[in-house]
């Protein structure tokens, strides 16, 4: 029952929700952010709330591999991707762009170490596992928040430029 006061813990939960909801990070806005949130309101907002916290309890208490707890939330993130591409306001690039991000992020072009090759370079090449932190954990937290922010950015400033030029 110590792990709700253990700040490693949160942090690689933080990281991990972070790593696993990123594709939907990306889409995001404010104004699609009450896009979708009116979407699961007026259909599913008990089922989907309720889920969720039972979801983050299992988050919690689950165990050390905390990226096999939170990719059960893969189920409302499908839900929020599906409304994210439906709506109208999503420029053309940015599913592709987040795409391209994801893989990136996921260094899907890496070959992943496996453990019989050495725990601590397969535990450290994604990082968020139990309560271990690293600078490696750090790094890949502060990269997951500067493709989030950059595609913040880019959008704005695409949809600025756009609106000038129109």
């Amino acid at each position: 029952m110590t792990y709700p006061a253990n700040w490693r813990r949160w942090f690689n939960i933080t990281f991990v929700y972070l790593a696993v909801w990123l594709p939907a990070l990306l889409l995001l806005s404010r104004q699609r952010c009450h896009l979708v949130w009116q979407s699961i309101r007026s259909t599913h907002a008990r089922v989907v709330i309720f889920f969720l916290i039972f979801h983050f309890l299992l988050v919690m208490y689950g165990g050390t591999n905390i990226l096999v707890f939170v990719s059960y939330s893969l189920p409302v993130e499908i839900l929020v991707l599906r409304i994210l591409l439906e709506s109208r306001g999503l420029l053309a690039w940015e599913p592709l762009l987040a795409l391209f991000v994801v893989i990136m992020f996921n260094r899907e072009w890496m070959a992943l170490p496996l453990p019989e090759d050495g725990l601590d370079r397969y535990l450290n090449f994604y990082g968020g596992y139990y309560h271990l932190v690293t600078r490696r954990s750090l790094f890949r937290v502060a990269e997951a928040l500067s493709y989030v922010a950059g595609f913040w950015l880019l959008r704005a400033a695409v949809t600025r430029w756009s609106a000038r030029t129109l």
